[in-house]
């Protein structure tokens, strides 16, 4: 059955509202993760790039540009709004565009670290404002294994604390966990832990390739056994807390679905970059204008590249139809362009992972 708000972004996709946006106030952050998908340069830049930004006009957008888009997003029918990075409480102005968003009634979600500006007067001013959730990084029970990604000692601490701060003033809080072989023997202790704090967690074996091409991401994705075993642990996890879903639906069989769209980017959500680039979505690396130069709705509605995403049906998608694991299959269309630089080409790791995981659902 189709809850309600299945329902309501199959209406915004009907209608063609941007109904959520993820919006990335930042590209810089204190921390040097490993597998991070945002280049070092553009985590911490040099004197030398910041200035070549600021020749490109490609700074970070101002606290005034950030509240006219802001407008503009809400006036378009905009109800959910992601703000990450990056680590957005970089920035200084980070409440005053947190208590805007608020202002226009957005459902306001965040995404960070709780390594940087964050103590007990943050946490009483996200509460005061509202502010529906917030997902935390956190890659380990262990400090060592998380501080061995983070590459930050006295990260592990910090983020911790702040999750204790989120929870005592019952801000909806899910830790966040990346899967790589850098912490495949761990992860698992983060479900204890994070019931144990009474938060949400949620766990991705997805390690995504550099937004500007850049690979080396992609060693760190683990291998077919380990997987399975992570595939298992969530089915098994899932038997045991009957409160839990799987949080995914049996794909419709494949010829009821030729002239479906693949996903909402494009048709109900998409992704607004620190400099005011608009993409289809955070995983499309395709520019389809900047915020700076044309308004929201110019680009949303008439970008030619916005609207040949828009275009893209599952009969468009090669490989599909003769797939042997189509239960449960989604496809990124973005994680193929990543990959390939085609969005019509099936991704490869997004197939593995379909493959290892009806293995491990038909021995669960």
């Amino acid at each position: 059955m189709e809850s309600l708000i299945d329902k309501i972004f199959l209406r915004a996709e009907e209608a063609f509202v941007p109904l959520s946006v993820h919006f990335d106030l930042t590209y810089r952050c204190n921390l040097h993760c490993i597998h991070c998908y945002i280049p070092e340069k553009e985590r911490h830049p040099s004197a030398s790039y910041r200035e070549e930004l600021r020749e490109q006009n490609r700074t970070d957008l101002a606290t005034q540009e950030v509240f006219n888009i802001l407008d503009q997003l809400a006036d378009c029918g905009t109800l959910f709004l992601d703000f990450s990075g990056g680590e957005i409480f970089v920035r200084s102005d980070i409440m005053d565009i947190l208590s805007y968003s608020m202002s226009k009634r957005f459902s306001v979600s965040l995404m960070i670290t709780g390594t940087i500006g964050f103590n007990e007067n943050t946490a009483n001013q996200l509460s005061d404002i509202g502010i529906q959730s917030v997902d935390i990084s956190l890659y380990s029970a262990e400090p060592e294994v998380h501080e061995s990604i983070t590459r930050v000692p006295g990260s592990f601490s910090k983020t911790m604390k702040a999750i204790e701060l989120l929870k005592e003033r019952k801000i909806n809080t899910r830790i966040k966990c990346p899967i790589m072989k850098t912490n495949v023997r761990t992860y698992k202790s983060l479900v204890p832990l994070a019931e144990s704090y009474g938060v949400d967690w949620m766990l991705d074996p997805g390690i995504t390739i550099g937004k500007d091409g850049y690979k080396n991401p992609a060693n760190l994705r683990i291998n077919d056994d380990e997987l399975k075993e992570y595939y298992s642990f969530i089915m098994e996890t899932i038997k045991i807390n009957k409160e839990k879903e799987l949080n995914e639906k049996p794909a419709p069989k494949c010829d009821d679905i030729l002239d479906v769209n693949p996903c909402g980017a494009s048709h109900s959500s998409c992704y607004i970059s620190p400099y005011g680039d608009i993409q289809p979505c955070i995983e499309i690396p395709i520019n389809c204008g900047n915020l700076r130069e044309k308004s929201f709705k110019d680009l949303w509605t008439n970008s030619e590249e916005m609207l040949m995403v828009r275009g893209i049906k599952r009969k468009d998608l090669r490989n599909c139809l003769d797939c042997p694991n189509p239960d449960y299959c989604h496809r990124c269309i973005g994680q193929a362009y990543t990959e390939s630089g085609d969005l019509f080409a099936p991704s490869e790791e997004f197939c593995r992972n379909i493959k290892i995981r009806n293995q491990a659902k038909k021995e669960n």
